[in-house]
């Protein structure tokens, strides 16, 4: 989450942050009127009034269900483009005389776009034209792209 958000969400007085909650359900007839939370570390449900909610997922990547061995920061963030050249890893993994692309990711051929890159910048526009980037480099090279270039 940015740091502007936060720095809003902690002085505005009608929003409640609410750690290791899990939104359980929506009452309301035609429109919300409270809504069920349960706390995930203690199991206590608890019914809150409420006219209007914000979901936050989070800020992780969710990059850990690829089994492929691609260079992430420490966060766990894929590493793109001149940001691999970097990392030690990278160059003994790397085998083509040509640099990654923008948004090549550290086995040539696979790119990152939108949250899960490291250094995007996180809104949905951006994801939308990285992923546009990605998806027109790739129809027009595809076939070259482990080629030196």
């Amino acid at each position: 989450m940015s740091q502007y958000l936060i720095d809003q969400i902690n002085v505005t007085n009608n929003i409640k942050v609410c750690g290791y909650m899990v939104l359980t359900e929506m009452h309301g007839d035609g429109r919300l009127e409270k809504i069920t939370v349960e706390n995930i570390k203690t199991g206590s449900k608890e019914n809150v009034p409420a006219d209007s909610v914000f979901i936050f997922i989070g800020a992780k990547p969710c990059t850990d269900w690829m089994e492929l061995n691609l260079v992430r920061n420490d966060k766990g963030y894929l590493e793109t483009g001149r940001e691999l050249l970097r990392y030690e890893n990278f160059k003994k993994k790397w085998k083509l005389e040509r640099e990654p692309f923008l948004l090549e990711a550290s086995i040539p051929g696979i790119f990152a776009a939108g949250d899960v890159r490291a250094g995007a910048m996180n809104r949905i526009a951006s994801a939308v034209g990285e992923g546009a980037m990605v998806s027109k480099w790739s129809t027009n090279s595809w076939p070259n792209c482990s080629q030196n270039r």
